[in-house]
């Protein structure tokens, strides 16, 4: 993931109708780490102040999330069952939230030390 500034943003309404059909945008309360669930793609998308956005993994979209964790657990999963058991796409999504999910409990658990 590239540097981003701490300053707090919202997009904009250009730039969230600029972003491809069926895009799901989770807004930070906090003005920063905006993200975004691909439906049609089963891929999660980080967005930037200057109007791009770039591919994360449902992995990265927790680490950046935590609070939203269970939602983004919850929509990951509707997307998986969406695409079926047999889709590429299904596979990475539900191997990414597993590794986050052990990610956050062993974060959490070590008292938010990082491992390794």
């Amino acid at each position: 993931m590239r540097a981003t500034d701490k300053t707090a943003w919202q997009p904009t309404a250009d730039q969230v109708q600029g972003l491809p059909e069926g895009i799901q945008v989770l807004l930070s309360p906090a003005g920063l780490n905006h993200i975004a669930l691909d439906s049609q793609a089963g891929r999660w998308l980080r967005l930037y102040r200057d109007g791009t956005h770039e591919v994360i993994s449902a992995r990265d979209a927790m680490m950046l999330r935590p609070g939203d964790a269970r939602l983004i657990i919850q929509m990951t999963a509707v997307c998986a069952i969406h695409h079926g058991p047999q889709d590429r796409a299904t596979l990475r999504m539900i191997d990414d939230i597993a590794g986050a999910a052990a990610d956050l409990m062993r974060f959490y658990a070590t008292g938010g030390q990082h491992s390794g």
